[in-house]
């Protein structure tokens, strides 16, 4: 009987690009009989994934399909096959399917061939669909199906070796929920997920499991139907604000950092405070407080999404001078129109997506590589001083008595309120002593 398989299975074999399919699945049906009393489970399972594959399913008479499938049945349950990497291919077609939008090509270069790959940033939503179909006779409950997504550089080096694809292997694993119920021909299954890390990742098995028996269907040992993603960095949501929107010139003020985190988990970030010619710097929120300087920094540690952190530095601005059309040098108070002197902050931040909010907050480690983000901001002083003097006049009314009216010019992008102010006269002159007529 053993002799009589191996004869069966070269005819099979010199036969198996035949055209004629009715007379390749009476022969296969003949090799199943003789498996089936030889009892040797391995070699009768694997005879009938192909005899039931798409292409003999078809062929065979509708009673026998139906006899084979219930065969079929019993063996996936039994522990004896459990030890062994099935193909899913014939008994399960697969065909992979990417989504519509931002699909292009990728080359390999080590396997001189291209992927088809949908662009997408990290936090995208995305959906991977399996297009299965099934010669089977009747529906059937599969446990498990998975995805293996792995990086780009590990797909090609496996896929040129022709090696296995293991789940230890994949740098994203997609696996259904809940069983699927797979129906005799064809059926789609879905894998919703969300992009998580930057990167180029290729669909490099696809893994079935039906009670005791694994399927795979790899595309490491072909490069036809290759498919995966191009991940790239999402936009950050951080920002940083710096208040007041203005410096006046001659004064020491202090100035408040604003960063808020947005929707992302930042790891680290630093500050520095840039000063241009006639600005220093000094950040308040060291102990002890650093010294006046051109440029410094400060270190901002981990912050969850909606945070936000302040930072409180003071800003000593010099008298700015210039230089007025015969050449005279005037100060920013007699100047009309002044060099301008600029406070840049400049924030480098390392995060992640928003999505692993909840992986930091359980003290998970994170293995996807950080996103960098370059923050920048800037406050300048203003032109001329807040607020000059126009012009003067005096106006005589009654008794000796006159009236000193003077113009004064607010050159803030902001109105602001005097809370004292003050006349010197010369001694001949006194003023009255309700002559405020401001009040």
């Amino acid at each position: 009987l053993e002799l009589a398989v191996q004869n069966i299975l070269r005819t099979i074999a010199s036969s198996a690009n035949d055209p004629w399919d009715t007379l390749l699945s009476w022969r296969v049906f003949r090799l199943l009989c003789c498996q089936r009393k030889l009892r040797d489970e391995a070699e009768y399972f694997k005879s009938l994934t192909y005899c039931l594959g798409a292409r003999l399913s078809k062929s065979i008479p509708s009673k026998l399909h139906h006899l084979l499938h219930k065969d079929l049945e019993v063996l996936v349950k039994s522990p004896d096959i459990s030890g062994f990497r099935w193909t899913a291919f014939p008994l399960l077609g697969i065909k992979v399917e990417l989504g519509k939008n931002g699909n292009s090509t990728f080359p390999l270069p080590l396997l001189k061939t291209n992927a088809l790959v949908q662009s997408c940033q990290v936090g995208d939503s995305l959906t991977t669909s399996i297009q299965c179909s099934s010669g089977l006779a009747k529906e059937v409950e599969i446990t498990q199906m998975k995805i293996f997504l792995l990086d780009v550089n590990d797909y090609q080096r496996l896929a040129e070796a022709t090696d296995d694809v293991s789940e230890d292997d994949a740098a994203f694993v997609l696996s259904t929920k809940s069983p699927v119920t797979i129906r005799p021909g064809q059926n789609s299954v879905e894998f919703p997920w969300s992009a998580i890390a930057v990167g180029q990742y290729i669909v490099a098995s696809i893994c079935i499991e039906w009670d005791s028996a694994v399927f795979y269907h790899d595309y490491t040992r072909g490069p036809k139907g290759v498919a995966g993603y191009d991940i790239l960095p999402n936009d950050p949501t951080q920002s940083i604000e710096l208040n007041p929107i203005f410096l006046i010139p001659g004064h020491t003020q202090n100035v408040r950092l604003l960063f808020h985190s947005g929707s992302d988990v930042v790891n680290n970030g630093t500050i520095e405070f840039e000063c241009s010619k006639g600005l220093q710097v000094m950040i308040l929120e060291t102990e002890p407080a650093n010294d006046w300087s051109n440029n410094c920094t400060f270190d901002v540690g981990k912050c969850l999404p909606e945070t936000t952190t302040t930072v409180t530095a003071s800003v000593k601005s010099e008298a700015i001078y210039s230089y007025d059309s015969e050449g005279s040098c005037q100060t920013d108070d007699e100047a009309s129109q002044s060099v301008l002197q600029t406070l840049t902050a400049t924030m480098k931040t390392s995060y992640h997506h928003g999505l692993y909010a909840s992986s930091v907050e359980e003290g998970a480690k994170i293995d996807a590589p950080p996103m960098s983000a370059l923050l920048e901001a800037s406050v300048t002083t203003l032109e001329r001083a807040a607020l000059t003097v126009e012009n003067c006049g005096a106006f005589a009314i009654w008794g000796g008595m006159f009236v000193i009216s003077a113009t004064v010019l607010c050159n803030t992008p902001v109105p602001f309120s005097l809370k004292e102010w003050s006349i010197s006269l010369p001694p001949s002159l006194v003023l009255d002593k309700d002559g405020d007529m401001n009040v």
